[in-house]
């Protein structure tokens, strides 16, 4: 574990935060992290109740718990959202089509389902409030199912890009 500046962080990821931690980053960035984490009960159940109370589609905040994939705060339809088959419908040639069927087989391989729809609710997010954001960096942009989901702007066929590179991990 990694103690800063009123963050813990545990070797998974996950950033175990002071309130007055949490609190900085909603006042800069208008959230914080996915895998932070309140270490303060109280004050998680009290932010909980007020977004719940206003109707505000504000991601809740998690207390002190390991946030897996299955708990992520994606919101329906999403959540529940037959991802592969709408990446598989987005295709128009036979090469887009095997790409993307390889490209999700080995999302799904790795558990990753649940990653791909919560990309694909940030991204629809994003479009509907005029969000900004990148056109792709380092070996994402080898992914074709990303692109289809608009993760980023490259299109990995047009340039022949291997997805092997972003499937690359170390062994532990």
């Amino acid at each position: 574990m990694i103690h800063l500046d009123g963050r813990t962080l545990a070797e998974d990821g996950t950033a175990l935060c002071d309130v007055a931690v949490l609190r900085e980053s909603l006042y800069k960035t208008g959230s914080w992290p996915a895998n932070a984490m309140c270490n303060d009960p109280l004050e998680a159940d009290l932010y909980n109740a007020a977004i719940r109370r206003l109707d505000l589609d504000w991601m809740p905040l998690n207390l002190s718990e390991k946030l897996e994939y299955s708990t992520w705060m994606t919101p329906e339809p999403w959540a529940s959202y037959d991802i592969q088959t709408w990446c598989l419908f987005q295709c128009e040639t036979e090469e887009q089509f095997n790409r993307c069927k390889m490209e999700l087989a080995l999302f799904a391989e790795r558990g990753l389902t649940p990653v791909l729809q919560h990309l694909k609710y940030l991204v629809d997010h994003w479009r509907q409030h005029n969000i900004v954001w990148g056109v792709g960096r380092g070996s994402s942009i080898s992914s074709y199912v990303l692109y289809l989901i608009g993760v980023h702007k490259v299109d990995p066929l047009l340039y022949d890009l291997d997805c092997t590179e972003f499937f690359k991990h170390k062994e532990t």
